[in-house]
């Protein structure tokens, strides 16, 4: 319990007017601000059944920029959901909801809201002596199968060396209306085409990296510095810091479902995809799939940079080695080689180096100067993943498809 209690002696972001005693194996933090959907998703934990004590931790939240309109609606929203938590808590499975108002300079968003609830949630797990309780990260639009909670658990329990759960998730197309069902489906489709992209390509930790789909074990978020206060894209940075980490696993027992919605809350996900698209006419470009296989040599024979048996020319095209040039990555091969002892070492601390953040970086500025065009999602998606298979008929089906491939696509493994 040492690195949580120093964790929490250097917290400002834990809150302490909920209930400490249910002792819960597993806590769920769910920030929310404007959820208009919020009870869909609590009426679907309240279905779940439970193999332990649950605690769900609503972090009702607006910050000082808010609009008058937007702060009344989320204090209404929290007197609501006090009143609904009551009714609905059991013994087993506690609902508790906090107000975190008028928020304060930059960090006030989903990242900083994310934050207060698992951090109160680690505080909640010390006052309990779990030093293994469970985070489960969701958001306020997302619906959970019935056997969520017994599948966290029961994973945790059969692999306890586990420090992150990554789950399965498939956005709600039943509950969308015609028009959102099929712009969800093509972002939906660009996910799982940039993740197997990175994956064929070598990148060792290619994982989705959803909110509202990964679970965090207690000891394992404090010692990472707990949950970062971005206003947007919280969950890529924070699990893309642990993925190198640890050893980490991913479930596909169980499900949640996000909402397809349209939103213009946060600088990008979802919501703002989702606008786009439906402006752009159901049109969504992305990567060049060859922008990925370029990368395949530099990923899968980067270890033979220690061996000094291949030359960076020998591993990356024109626009790669430009790119490589502009960050200086020669220097960074020299300083790996110089403080490590083996090949395995060498490869991890130059994936330090050309990360999830540089692989977007180098795509986006091959993409910018030329060395490919972009490609319509569903063109993309058949070049790169389907090009041994007869073209699929219809976006949904190849949507299917793609979820399956994401199943059976092993990652890289590091040596």
């Amino acid at each position: 319990m040492e690195p949580i209690k120093k964790y929490l002696s250097k917290s400002y972001s834990c809150l302490n007017e909920i209930d400490y005693n249910n002792n819960p194996a597993i806590i769920v933090v769910i920030p929310a601000f404007n959820e208009s959907m919020i009870l869909n998703s609590l009426n679907s934990l309240k279905a779940a059944s439970c193999a332990s004590n649950v605690m769900v931790l609503i972090v009702v939240n607006y910050s000082e920029r808010a609009s008058a309109n937007e702060k009344k609606f989320n204090r209404s929203l929290f007197d609501l959901l006090k009143e609904w938590c009551k009714l609905y808590s059991t013994e087993q499975l506690l609902f508790q909801v906090v107000l975190v108002s008028e928020m304060r300079g930059k960090h006030a968003g989903a990242g900083l809201a994310r934050r207060i609830g698992m951090d109160t949630a680690i505080d909640v797990f010390f006052n309990n002596k779990k030093a293994g309780g469970v985070i489960l990260s969701l958001d306020a639009d997302t619906k959970v199968k019935p056997n969520y909670f017994e599948t966290v658990n029961a994973h945790f329990t059969q692999y306890p060396d586990t420090n992150v759960l990554l789950i399965d998730f498939h956005h709600d197309l039943e509950a969308a209306p015609p028009k959102l069902r099929r712009a969800i489906i093509l972002y939906e489709l660009y996910l799982n085409y940039y993740v197997l992209g990175s994956r064929l390509a070598g990148f060792p930790y290619a994982y989705h990296t959803i909110g509202s789909a990964f679970a965090v074990k207690a000891e394992a978020y404090v010692r990472q510095g707990g949950m970062n206060k971005k206003h947007a894209g919280e969950d890529f940075y924070f699990l893309h810091k642990m993925f190198p980490l640890y050893e980490n696993y991913r479930t596909y027992d169980t499900c949640v479902y996000p909402s397809a919605r349209v939103s213009l809350r946060v600088p990008f996900g979802t919501g703002p995809a989702m606008y786009d698209i439906l402006k752009n006419n159901h049109e969504l470009s992305v990567y060049h799939p060859d922008a990925f296989m370029e990368l395949k040599d530099f990923y899968f024979k980067m270890g033979d940079l220690f061996e000094k048996t291949v030359t960076m020319d020998n591993l990356a095209g024109e626009g790669l080695r430009l790119y490589l040039s502009k960050i200086d990555f020669g220097t960074k091969i020299k300083e790996a080689r110089n403080n490590t002892s083996s090949r395995a070492q060498f490869v991890k601390r130059v994936l330090r180096h050309f990360d999830a953040f540089q692989l977007v970086k180098y795509l986006n500025f091959a993409h910018e100067n030329g060395y490919y065009n972009r490609l319509p999602v569903v063109d993309a998606v058949q070049k790169l993943l389907l090009k041994n298979q007869p073209h699929v008929d219809t976006n949904y089906n190849l949507l299917m498809e793609v979820r399956k491939l994401e199943k059976t696509t092993p990652l890289r493994q590091l040596r």
